[in-house]
Order: structure tokens, then sequence, then C-alpha cells
């Protein structure tokens, strides 16, 4: 077995120094090296960026996809039936509402509409011969009141008559009695008296039958001028059958209901349209000068949207420019399958860019806060259950609770812990400790 040799103590310490001298010389190479590779010399602070608690306005929005629709949007059937006798219009043509975009061949209607305003002619005619009926009325009436005034006058004169025979007879009679004349003359006046009496009686029957004829008269005024009011009463019926007419026959033309652009076309010059049981329509045209955008809002932020709540979309297929509008409307109650919110947004399309059937992105603002203390989203901490940002004092770093609100996602409300002095580090404050000494730089905007 061979054992190891005996090295002197001298010898041991002549090998070892110079390797002991050369590591820690390596040892220093290697600081140096690091400190020259961090850019600073070993030992020196950590350079960080601050900022300063800035007083702005922050939103919170619900950014959500949707979808370009047509503010309106109309499909244009047949009334009628008939044959296409023009086409007007196509795809991709801007229309004025009222233009005619095809008309329809109906000659049994013309003649329809004609054999209407026949019969309204009918009923004016009509309406005149009861008026002229009226008017005969109306003078036979006068003509039968003066026969019962004549009546009248005559039974006057006839009473008169029997009076004065009457009081003849009397004193004929009295002087008879005396012998002063003979009794034919008593016969002769009692003759008188009687023929007198019957003229009464004739002109009592005169009047009876000049009153019937003037009731008689006045109850064929009363129908004449039922005969107007029932002819009158015709005619608006005859009006109205017209008015039915020109109605359907106006049908045969398609026009459009307001200015946009026709987008559908499924009509050709010669084909028969039935009115019933159309399965496509004619045409369809939309509005162009504005559209909706409808976004279906998410559960958590239904309840935080309602109409006039600011709203800026986007519309990549158009650019991407941000056209700010505003929530026009909303269902109010959620989707029972998706559990949304379906929210529309009214835009000006006047430029036509917008079109029907695009995507968009619409960020709808539902909280606002002006002129509230913010800090960068990088600046804040979670130290347990405290909310913290590190702030710079002296060279020296150190944390401060602060209470904070709303978010935009970039910047953060401070609703308490800062007076708007402080240099905050802007980023990266978790790797900092309490009390670390920092080299401080502004932030770049």
């Amino acid at each position: 077995m061979n054992r190891p040799r005996h090295v002197p103590v001298a010898l041991r310490r002549a090998i070892f120094a110079p390797l002991a001298a050369s590591t820690l010389i390596l040892a220093g190479c290697n600081q140096q090296q690091i400190a020259s590779a961090q850019g600073k010399p070993a030992g020196t602070a950590a350079q960080v960026e601050t900022v300063r608690p800035e007083r702005t306005t922050i939103w919170r929005t619900s950014d959500q996809p949707g979808r370009v629709e047509a503010f309106e949007e109309t499909p244009l059937f047949a009334k009628i039936s008939g044959f296409v006798q023009h086409v007007n219009a196509d795809i991709g043509d801007r229309v004025k509402e009222g233009q005619v975009l095809a008309e329809l061949s109906a000659p049994e209607m013309v003649q329809e509409l004609k054999h209407k305003e026949a019969l309204v002619h009918q009923a004016n005619a009509d309406v005149a011969q009861a008026e002229a009926a009226v008017a005969a009325a109306t003078a036979a009436v006068a003509v039968a009141a003066a026969k019962v005034t004549e009546a009248e006058a005559t039974t006057k004169r006839s009473e008169a008559e029997y009076t004065r025979a009457k009081a003849e007879l009397a004193r004929i009679k009295q002087l008879a009695s005396e012998n002063a004349i003979q009794h034919r003359v008593v016969d002769e006046a009692e003759s008188q008296l009687g023929a007198a009496d019957a003229a009464r009686g004739e002109a009592a029957a005169k009047i009876e039958s000049a009153k019937a004829g003037h009731k008689e008269a006045e109850a064929k005024l009363a129908k004449a001028q039922a005969d107007v009011v029932a002819a009158t009463a015709r005619v608006a019926v005859a009006e109205a059958n017209r008015g039915v007419a020109e109605a359907m026959l106006q049908y045969a033309k398609i026009t459009a209901p307001f200015d946009g652009v026709v987008t559908e076309r499924n009509v050709h010059t010669r084909h028969f349209i039935a009115s019933a049981g159309a399965r496509e329509p004619l045409f369809v045209v939309v509005r162009s000068d504005l559209v909706r955008v409808f976004v279906d809002v998410p559960e958590k932020d239904a309840t935080l949207v309602s109409v006039g709540n600011r709203a800026i979309v986007r519309v990549q297929s158009a650019g991407g420019k941000p056209v700010e509008g505003a929530v026009t409307r909303s269902a109010w109650a959620l989707d029972r399958t998706s559990r949304t919110l379906c929210t529309e947004i009214d835009l000006p399309n006047a430029d036509g860019q917008l079109r029907p059937g695009m995507y968009a992105n619409a960020a709808i603002v539902v909280d606002e806060r002006a002129a509230v203390m913010s800090l960068p989203a990088s600046a804040i901490l979670r130290q347990a259950d405290k909310t913290v940002c590190c702030c710079v004092q002296n060279g020296k770093v150190m944390r401060k609770a602060i209470t904070v609100g709303l978010t935009d996602g970039t910047l953060v409300e401070v609703v308490a812990g800062l007076d708007g002095t402080e240099e905050v580090v802007k980023a990266n404050a978790g790797s900092l400790t309490e009390g670390q000494s920092v080299q401080t730089k502004p932030a770049a905007k």
C-alpha cells in the first residue's frame, strides 16, 4: 500500500498562494465585466422612469364586435297580377322616393276605372235631377199654400153672405107677419138663406181640400229632399268605388319607398307577376344615408348601457377610421340564448362608405370620470390586500397605499393616497424593494 508523501508547509504555501491570488484577480475581472455589460459602474443605483399623477378624463368602455345593417330595408311585392311592361331599375341603382322601378300591364283595371268614373257621372246626374224635383215640389207647396189662403177668403165671403141672408129673412118675416109683403117674398128669402148656407159649407170643404193639397205638396217636397240626400250618398259611394279602382291601378307601378339603393332585382320584362303566393320580392331597396350598427352587449355591461351613451365605431373594411356616435336604442331585455343586450347605434352615411353586412367594432362608453387624478396602469401594484404604487423620495423607493377607481385599461383613477406632487415609478415597480436607492428620469410621453 502506497502512502501519500508528506509535503512540507513551506512548499504548500509556495504552490497555493499564487493560485489564490489568481482566483481573486479573476473574480474582480468578472465583476468589472458584469458592471461594464450593465452600462454602469459596480454598486451604482438602479435607474427608473417616473411620472407624476395627472388630471384627466377616464372612460370605461365596453368593446364589442358588431355588424352594419341598413337603417331601412324594404322588399317590394306586387299587389295586383299582371305582365311586366317596363323595368326601370337594376341592382346598384340609386333611386329617389316615389321613383317608378317597374310597371305592370293591367288593361282590365283600366276599363274598371272607366266604369267607376261613369257611375260617378250618373250619380251626379241623379243628384241634379233630385234637386230639380225639390225645386218643383217647393213651388207646388207654395201653390197649395196659396189655395188654402184663397179658400179661407172664400169662406169669409160665404159667411158674410149667410149672415146677410139670415138677417134679410128675419126682416122679411117680420114684414110678412104685419102683412106688409107677400108670403112669396118670405119663400124667396128662405131660399137665398139656404143657398148662402150651402155656399158656406162649400167654402169650408174647399179649405179642407186646399189644406190636404198643401200637406201633399209638403210631403212631395220632403220626398224630393230625401231623394237629393240619397242621390248625394250614391255619389259618395260611386266616388269611393272609383277611388278603389284608382288605388288598385296605382299598384301597377312599383315605386321606391324612400331614397336609397336597389340591392335585389328579381323581375324581367314580360314576366307574369301573380299577386298571391309570391315567394321573392320584385326588388329590395335599402336606405343608404343612415345605417344601424348592431352590437350585442354582454350581461355584465348590459345595465350600464343606456340611450345616449357615446360610442366609437370602427369598420376595418371602410378604412378603420373612428366614427363617433351614440347609443340610439336597445332591446332592454337580454336575449335568452346568448344573454346579451341587442343595442343599436345610428350613424350618418352620406358618403356611402358604410355598407350593410360589414363587420364593425364598437366601443360604448359606459362610465366617464372627468378631471380625475390618474396613473398609468403599469405603475399600480397589488400587495396582499392593498393597492400600492412606488414613489421616489430623496432617491429612495417608498411604497404608498392608494385607493383606485375607474380604469380604461391604460390609465387608472386614483381616488385617494396621492396629492399629485409625487414621483411615481412608471413600470417594473414590482422589482423594486422598500428603501432601495434609485436614479430617476422622466418617462417619455
